[in-house]
């Protein structure tokens, strides 16, 4: 009961933020939010898109469905109302009504399972481009189209983009999935989720993933989905360094990367492209400062899966996108970062010799390092997370001998 209580109360808060009784002509009014934005649960099991209009005193709950109908609910039939972010064209019912060149020459395109045999899905756009600000921040927005073919193809309807708490915030700017009919079904806030990637390890929080699931993904459907991840200024152990895969084990009809660089910044883009039939060459590029660079792969065929394949790297081509830079510098002010952190005996980080670990006996500091080395193979476990997916800082060893585990 408390619970309901609860949420009535918020429900009541929330509706006289967003509603006005009396609304100051004079004054700009807020945006309409478009139908389709909310959404509203019965205890029934039933749920409506619309929008909420408003709650009245007595706990009724006026909504407008899909159809412009209004309606009452009683408070006691509603469970809840989930209220939609408002997003780029998500008050489109179908996809002729979206003035979009790209999305409607995509759905265009002949992609078929006599076009492309053994395809489960096709990717018919992908463009990524990444911005470079002055301040060596980072704007990441990539946009995919894809078609399924198969039902092998309907996976495409989970979506994810991985990136690091401390250093970047990643939103969906759009979703949608475009039925074979040419229906709209926007990605909703209930299907969003923001979490820990190892979340059942609380030292490795910092790896984030922000997944999305889209609705009436079917054979023929297609899906268009548009992110964007905002990187804090580049440092040494923050780097920019972003790798894109040219080709993957689907096709691709057009996938393309576009680098922007601001003035007073260099950014270098280094990579493998194919060259032929089984022929690849490799690339350096500078992007000079105030300048912009594109990168197209088109009509790439699907990779064929095969047992004890070499990884992706050594076999599709890539691009590697960077801040220019020496090896020397880097390698160089890395040590003296990780240096900073190294604990003394004195510090009380690190427990020396640590429980279980009996120097007796041994002289030589190299006896002691076998010693110690067998103990950690033993006694702590690993965990298959490179630093890129969590940080280049390692954890005190204190803290590793307490968990147990490490990267």
């Amino acid at each position: 009961m408390k619970r309901i209580a609860l949420f009535a109360l918020m429900a009541v808060i929330l509706a006289a933020c967003r509603f006005s009784v009396e609304m100051d002509p004079e004054k700009p009014q807020p945006e309409k939010l478009p139908l389709g934005a909310d959404i509203l649960y019965l205890n029934r099991g039933e749920e409506f898109p619309g929008r909420l209009e408003s709650i009245k005193p007595d706990g009724t709950y006026v909504f407008s469905g899909l159809d412009e109908k209004t309606t009452e609910y009683p408070a006691d039939q509603v469970l809840r109302v989930e209220f939609q972010r408002k997003r780029l064209d998500d008050d489109k019912k179908k996809a002729s009504n979206i003035q979009d060149t790209i999305l409607t020459r995509a759905l265009e395109k002949e992609v078929t399972c006599e076009r492309f045999p053994n395809a489960a899905y096709v990717i018919i756009y992908d463009l990524l481009t990444v911005e470079v600000a002055k301040d060596r921040s980072c704007t990441l927005t990539r946009r995919t189209i894809k078609k399924v073919l198969t039902r092998r193809g309907l996976r495409i309807a989970n979506n994810y983009v991985d990136y690091l708490g401390d250093r970047a915030k990643a939103e969906i700017l759009f979703g949608r999935t475009i039925t074979p009919e040419g229906r709209l079904r926007h990605v909703e806030e209930s299907a969003i989720e923001d979490g820990s990637r190892f979340g059942q390890y609380p030292q490795y929080d910092n790896a984030r993933r922000l997944k999305w699931s889209l609705k009436e993904v079917t054979v023929g459907s297609c899906t268009d989905c548009c992110y964007q991840v905002k990187y804090s200024p580049a440092t040494m152990l923050a780097p920019l360094y972003k790798t894109v895969f040219l080709r993957y084990t689907q096709p691709i009809i057009h996938r393309e990367v576009v680098v922007k660089a601001a003035p007073g910044v260099d950014v270098v883009v280094t990579g493998m492209l194919s060259q032929g039939v089984g022929g690849v060459s490799s690339f350096k590029q500078s992007v000079p400062q105030g300048t912009t660079a594109g990168f197209l792969a088109a009509n790439q065929p699907r990779l064929e899966s095969e047992n004890m394949m070499p990884p992706y790297a050594d076999v599709l081509p890539w691009v590697v996108i960077s801040l220019k830079d020496s090896w020397k510098r880097i390698g160089d002010e890395y040590a003296k970062e990780i240096a900073k952190l190294l604990p003394t005996r004195t510090e009380g980080d690190v427990l020396y010799p640590p429980p279980g670990v009996d120097f007796s006996g041994e002289t030589t500091e190299l006896d002691k390092a076998r010693i110690f080395y067998n103990y950690v193979v033993r006694e702590i476990g690993f965990l298959d997370i490179p630093p890129d997916e969590y940080s280049f800082i390692p954890h005190k060893a204190a803290a590793t001998l307490a968990a147990g585990q490490a990267n």
